[in-house]
């Protein structure tokens, strides 16, 4: 299975194979996070590096859509965006001081 695949099991009919008996293997669609796809990971740098600044979140978004950087869904950025990416990336950078400074 490749590593973006996620499966789970659901009761029902038992596929060949299956790892408990009466339930069958789905495949679990979600939405990747962002950072996962090429050039993605540029963005957050640049998001990042704004913060250092003292840039707030919607000054952030602002400064993406002034310089036409491209949001996934090609909408204008927004200052809730900005923090909930900047603070996923702090908690999978374990970086715990980082995320509570950016919810302050």
């Amino acid at each position: 299975m490749h590593e973006s695949e996620r499966v789970g099991l659901i009761a029902g009919e038992s596929s060949p194979g299956g790892a408990l008996p009466g339930y069958k293997r789905v495949q679990l669609a979600g939405r990747k996070p962002f950072g996962y796809y090429h050039g993605e990971g540029e963005i957050i740098v640049r998001m990042k590096a704004l913060r250092a600044t003292g840039l707030g979140f919607d000054r952030i978004a602002a400064r993406l859509n002034d310089d036409d950087v491209p949001s996934r869904d090609h909408k204008f950025w927004n200052g809730i965006v900005v923090n909930r990416i900047l603070a996923r990336e702090a908690v999978s950078a374990g970086d715990l001081r980082t995320r509570l400074r950016l919810a302050a």
